[in-house]
């Protein structure tokens, strides 16, 4: 898990990973998103409920402003998705 590493230009933390906007950006739609992506791991196997490109494995992958959009955009996709929308908490 990586940490909040110091701006070499200003000396002020840079987010750098999902963990350091856990306090700001983690709840109960951020756990879904997870528990979600563990039902298609062994050995569920299940066929994600979440589209493709929106769930856990892409939060991940962003950090910092890139992670906020990404969850922001996750969200609005969520939210207009028929067949998600009555699985969100």
């Amino acid at each position: 898990m990586r940490q909040s590493a110091p701006n070499a230009s200003s000396g002020a933390a840079k987010i750098v990973s999902f963990s350091a906007l856990e306090p700001r950006v983690f709840n109960k739609r951020t756990l879904f998103l997870k528990m979600a992506h563990e039902q298609t791991q062994p050995p569920y196997r299940r066929p994600s409920v979440v589209p493709a490109g929106y769930g856990w494995p892409a939060l991940l992958a962003k950090d910092g402003d890139a992670l906020e959009i990404q969850y922001r955009h996750t969200l609005e996709t969520l939210g207009t998705t028929p067949h998600v929308r009555h699985h969100l908490p």
